[in-house]
Formats: C-alpha cells, sequence, structure tokens
C-alpha cells in the first residue's frame, strides 16, 4: 500500500516493479495500460520515503521483485515469471481482508462503498 501511495502506480505495475529497475536514485516503471501508446515510461526519483520503503521490501527471499513472499509451495503459476512474485489479484484480496479485518472503519459500508486498492491512486 505505501509503494503504491509513494509511488501513484496501478496494482498491475507494483507487482512487476523489479531491484534492477533502481538506478542512479531513480525507479524506473513501464506502466503496461500506457506502453502500447509509447507513454507509459515513467523515471520516479527515490526521495527520503521510498528510498527507506524499498530498503524495507528487501528481505531474506532471494526475489527480483520489489513486492513477492515467500509462497507455501515453491510452484510456479501460469504466467508468473518467478516463485517469489504475487499477483494483481492477490494486492487487491489482501488490501480487502485488512480493510474488512483490521481497520473497522468500513463495517457499516456496503461492499460496493468501501474503497479498494485502486483508489489509492486518488490520495495522490
Amino acid at each position: 500500500m505505501d509503494l503504491a501511495l509513494l509511488t501513484l502506480q496501478r496494482r498491475e505495475d507494483i507487482v512487476k516493479m523489479k531491484f534492477e529497475d533502481i538506478k542512479d536514485g531513480y525507479l524506473f516503471v513501464i506502466q503496461e495500460e500506457t506502453k502500447k501508446h509509447d507513454t507509459g515510461y515513467l523515471k520516479i526519483e527515490i526521495g527520503q520515503q521510498l528510498g527507506e520503503l524499498l530498503k524495507r521490501c528487501r528481505s531474506d527471499i532471494p526475489s527480483p521483485y520489489v513486492i513477492h513472499r515467500r509462497p507455501i509451495r515453491k510452484k510456479k503459476r501460469k504466467g508468473d515469471y518467478h516463485w517469489t512474485q504475487i499477483g494483481p489479484e492477490m494486492v487487491s484480496r489482501n488490501f480487502k481482508s485488512i480493510r474488512d479485518s483490521q481497520v473497522g472503519m468500513f463495517d457499516d459500508y456496503q461492499d460496493g462503498e468501501k474503497p479498494t486498492f485502486h483508489e489509492i491512486r486518488a490520495l495522490g
């Protein structure tokens, strides 16, 4: 969630970010949705907050991806490039789970009224 808030990227682009995309103080992002129009190439300066967040993303799991996890089984799923990679659906599911079980602010809202992961971009 922090990475989405600081970079204002879609969940599909968040899960594809790799540590090798960090060069010379910048995070280079190729936005999937707009790359076909040759407009989705971003160079995001890594300030103090983003730098600290990227350091927190490093772990003892050998993964090329900034956002990753140790799966229960090391089974490569269809469309995945690395066993530690997560999919956009997992981002949405985990966001919903945290929103509904830990935050408590939206208990009185109907399902269609509750904020989604995508709305983090609107905060920017």
